[in-house]
């Protein structure tokens, strides 16, 4: 199970639904990261079953650390202080309570 925050920039108005970390589900391993390809906010596998890294699974390793939208690999990790990926601003988290994902 993913537990995922609504963050909200303070400058830009931006919302986003998103992990603040890497964050473990029952199968999968994700991590939100900044896509420099559509310059967006997205969440990227980066494991199976709690591990990081390659699966085994050749099938599903051809997934890991790409893009969910334009499948690019120009990722970098969504750093601690949870930047807007609009202008840049430090997003807040203004979720009262966390919000719970299973994938």
């Amino acid at each position: 199970m993913a537990t995922k925050f609504i963050f909200v920039c303070p400058n830009c108005g931006e919302s986003k639904i998103a992990s603040a970390g890497l964050d473990y589900g029952f199968s999968r391993v994700i991590q939100p990261m900044i896509c420099g390809g559509c310059h967006g906010l997205v969440h990227v596998l980066v494991g199976i079953k709690g591990k990081v890294g390659l699966t085994g699974y050749p099938e599903l390793d051809k997934y890991l650390f790409r893009c969910p939208q334009c499948k690019g690999t120009n990722l970098r990790p969504w750093p601690k202080n949870h930047p807007c990926p609009r202008c840049g601003t430090d997003m807040k988290n203004k979720t009262d309570r966390a919000i719970f994902f299973f994938f």
